[in-house]
């Protein structure tokens, strides 16, 4: 039992946690002994996520945040699975590492209805320890990615508020007008896990 991974997977359009050998056969059970495949058509959304307190480095100095709302413009509910994957360290001097990946998270929504997921829910998923900074207002950017059997709507807004004279858990001396950016994302064909 040790060889076997726990992982989330798209199987036939629901969202299951199963356990993964090291070759990568899926298992689901006691009693399943083939690998089955997830399904040939999947739809991927990779929303970008700047998230928290910055000093000046790769953005200027402010509060930042982001809310994903998800939208099932079906008649009928599905299934989906979402991770983040976060960019590197987000400080000079640190350009072009890798960052760490959540495990993915499965959910649910039903037909014709809307989910919000915000900065504090990206920074709750199960990440390597110490993947997000610690401290009031951790900085963190990167990837809020969903997957779904089926297409969505998927929007992300932005907004940012400027500051300055401000040291690290401080509140700023200075707070500047607040703005708002509305993105629609654009979906990803997946076939067999690989981009069209």
């Amino acid at each position: 039992m040790s060889n076997l991974l726990s992982k989330s997977l798209l199987i036939a359009g629901v969202c299951v946690t199963a356990l993964v050998a090291a070759a990568g056969a899926i298992v689901l059970g006691p009693q399943t002994s083939q690998a089955q495949a997830p399904p040939a058509k999947t739809f991927e959304y990779a929303a970008k996520i700047v998230c928290g307190k910055a000093r000046r480095s790769f953005v200027e100095a402010g509060f930042y945040s982001v809310a994903v709302n998800v939208h099932n413009p079906s008649k009928q509910g599905t299934a989906f699975q979402c991770k983040v994957a976060l960019a590197g360290v987000p400080v000079l001097g640190a350009e072009g590492q890798d960052g760490q990946i959540s495990q993915f998270k499965c959910g649910k929504i039903g037909p014709d209805r809307v989910q919000a997921f915000n900065c504090a829910f990206f920074a709750s998923l199960p990440f390597p320890p110490g993947s997000i900074p610690s401290g009031t207002y951790p900085f963190f950017e990167g990837f809020f990615v969903i997957q779904s059997p089926t297409k969505l709507d998927v929007t992300a807004y932005y907004t940012s508020v400027g500051i300055s004279g401000t040291a690290p858990n401080e509140f700023p001396s200075k707070v500047y007008s607040p703005s708002i950016a509305v993105e629609r994302i654009a979906e990803r064909v997946l076939i067999d896990g690989i981009p069209e």
